[in-house]
């Protein structure tokens, strides 16, 4: 099946075919007619405004012949740049603001199969109408198979008209589909004054809608209306009448009967004309249904073309969705900074989360953040998690060295640096630093009390201890796990320097202190231990544990690799400095009494003439449990037939050009 495009410019710029869609439509797209199941073709419109100009000409649809796949689309092409961006805009963004002089509407629909995508609607009806609307479907026909996503409907409406509808459907049998669009003042007419009409039956499905300062905005005359996910913000007269059911939906009046609906709330826009949600919102942020695999009409974007989250993501009420509440940490406090360390923001932020709660950490004029942090008193779940992290867009993670200036960097003296009690939370590229250990206890992150069932991401992460030269310092960790069982996922990190050069009890690169269960396990991949005393030591007390260690770095352990403890250590493809993998239960094409060759003294990337891990990796991209591609700079590691090395640096010089890069995958965990 062939596809006609032809582009509607009110302003006749480059590329342009018509310069309104009345004219695009009275023309069958310069086919010979209408009949698109004869011709065996789809037909879009792509409205653009070069110029500024509004499309100002009314159109009726009418005269074609359609299908379910061969059908008529009307839309701004979001590769380019007329489409709203979730606001109502002039300028070049391509719009419709008609004056209605007699009863009708903006564009009447009386054929099937018409898709609506990105459009604005401006109505501005003349005084003293009966009715009037933007778009109006089945006046004089029975019409099916339309759908209206993500367009914005403003009413303007003046003078005594009694019906100021966004969208009106008529004739019985009429069926539309409305999802992710916004529809504002359709108050004027008092209670027939409606964003939503349906006159007769057929069935009007609603989903993640937003309605501000409408009459009674969805109604019905047949109460064949399926309203789901919707913000009623400031109705008049009623949020719904006569619809078959409404759930999942938020409103600020007193009552909305259905299952998931929340009431009396209060929601909070990013301004008055703009109905993005704001990330301090409480009324709507999180509390949707998930619409991925709706068995009507299943979708997974917001209005804006955002990506809301595939099976068992949280979803929000209302036509945007927030998929994270973010705020910037920066000690510099530089535009854009919430809070000036990682304390303050936990401090203020302790909440129970209904999305993921985000910090991304920024170092814009180079200061250290030097105040340890206790995370406590929130409430997590595997989708509503923390993730606390330099964002690989900025310019602020290291680049898999320890770096200073305006690389986000944790500094801390004779304490934890981070302390977290909460089950579900993500360290992403931090560089985490102990610079002096005088007493127990100073790790580089800390999991402490956090409840059996846990799940802890690490990853591309620098921590670096002090080479203690005390006698006090036990327990002196990279990441340390007390007395909780539950999974951690520890990969593509550099651990080193967490020893005690005269007291070597119980220093490590990671320590997982925990007894009985049966549901520890922790898989380490792709990472590079060097000069610890021991660098894994899972768990000390007794009880279930295994270890699935993959693809790792061990160098120079003043101790050993692995610590006499109750886990089950099973090895594949690491490398080591020393003899043997003491305390190992199982090891599968280890490399033993091997030389690295790194870069330089603190720099653990992999050197060309690496000769111990350069080439030696296991490729785990369609790892069973935790696949991905990425090493600790970013770099791609390639995908399923690539040879992958050992550590946290997959080197990427011109001598391994053959590694072959391909797309990657899409890992949402990060």
């Amino acid at each position: 099946m062939a596809e006609s495009v032809k582009v509607i410019d009110p302003n006749s710029g480059a590329g342009y075919d018509y310069d309104s869609l009345y004219d695009g439509e009275a023309a069958y797209a310069g086919l010979a007619n209408g009949d698109l199941v004869t011709l065996d073709r789809q037909v879009t419109f792509k409205c653009r405004c070069t110029g500024g100009t509004a499309d100002t000409t009314a159109v009726t649809i009418d005269g074609w012949t359609t299908s379910a796949t061969q059908y008529i689309k009307i839309w701004t092409d979001p590769s380019e740049s007329y489409r709203h961006n979730g606001t109502y805009e002039t300028g070049n963004h391509y719009r419709l603001e008609v004056t209605i002089a007699a009863d009708g509407s903006i564009i009447d629909v009386e054929d099937n199969n018409v898709k609506f995508i990105g459009l604005q609607f401006t109505l501005s009806p003349s005084a003293s109408l009966t009715y009037g609307s933007p778009l109006m479907f089945g006046l004089s026909s029975v019409v099916t198979g339309c759908i209206v996503d993500s367009c914005i409907f403003k009413s303007a409406a003046s003078g005594t008209i009694d019906y100021a509808n966004g969208i009106w459907c008529g004739s019985v049998g009429t069926s539309i589909v409305v999802v992710n669009s916004i529809f504002y003042d359709f108050v004027l007419g008092g209670v027939l004054a409606c964003a939503i009409y349906q006159n007769s039956s057929g069935t009007i499905r609603v989903y993640n809608c937003t309605f501000h300062n409408c009459a009674t905005t969805v109604t019905s005359a047949s109460s064949n209306i399926y309203v789901i996910n919707c913000i009623f913000d400031g109705s008049t007269s009623a949020d719904v009448t006569s619809v078959t059911s409404t759930t999942y939906s938020a409103t600020t009046r007193a009552t909305l009967t259905g299952t998931g609906n929340r009431v009396n709330k209060s929601f909070s826009f990013v301004s008055a004309s703009d109905f993005h949600l704001a990330r301090n919102d409480t009324g709507a942020l999180g509390y949707g249904l998930n619409l991925y695999n709706d068995a009507n009409y299943p979708f997974q974007t917001d209005i804006d073309g955002n990506d809301r989250g595939g099976s068992g993501e949280p979803w929000s009420i209302g036509a945007d969705h927030l998929d994270e509440c973010v705020y910037v940490i920066d000690p510099d406090m530089g535009t854009g900074y919430d809070y000036d360390s990682l304390f303050d923001w936990e401090a203020a932020r302790q909440a129970v989360l209904v999305i993921p709660e985000v910090a991304k950490c920024r170092c814009t004029a180079g200061t250290a953040d030097t105040t340890s942090v206790v995370v406590d008193g929130w409430t997590t779940s595997a989708t509503q998690y923390i993730k606390i992290w330099t964002d690989t867009s900025e310019s602020y993670r290291h680049n898999g060295t320890y770096q200073t200036g305006n690389k986000y960097r944790i500094e801390i003296s004779n304490a934890a640096a981070i302390v977290y009690k909460e089950q579900f939370v993500r360290f992403i590229g931090l560089q985490v630093y102990i610079l002096t250990v005088n007493g127990t206890d100073r790790d580089a992150i800390q999991g402490q009390a956090i409840g059996d069932g846990y799940r802890l991401t690490v990853s591309h992460c620098i921590l670096r201890g002090c080479n203690s030269a005390g006698t006090d310092s036990d327990y002196h960790s990279g990441l340390s796990i007390w007395d909780s069982e539950g999974i951690t996922y520890f990969y593509n990190n550099l651990v080193y320097n967490f020893n005690s050069l005269a007291d070597s009890v119980s220093n490590n690169a990671i320590q997982v202190y925990s007894a009985g269960g049966t549901t520890n396990c922790q898989y380490i991949y792709n990472c590079t231990f060097h000069n610890n005393s021991v660098d894994l030591e899972l768990p000390l007390l007794s009880g279930a544990n295994t270890s699935n260690i993959k693809n790792c770095i061990f160098s120079l352990a003043l101790v050993s690799n692995l610590g006499a403890a109750a886990a089950t250590y099973n090895l594949t493809n690491c490398a080591t400095t020393a003899a043997a993998f003491t305390y190992s239960d199982s090891t599968t094409n280890c490399r033993l009494s091997q030389t690295f060759t790194f870069a330089g003294a603190s720099d653990f990337h992999l050197a060309s003439n690496d000769a111990g891990a350069l080439g030696y990796g296991l490729n785990l991209y369609n790892d069973a449990t935790y696949p991905f591609q990425t090493d600790i700079d970013g770099q791609d590691r390639g995908g399923a037939a690539a040879s992958w090395d050992i550590g946290a640096d997959e080197y990427v010089g011109a001598q391994f050009s053959f590694k072959k890069k391909v797309s990657q995958k899409t890992f949402l965990r990060l």
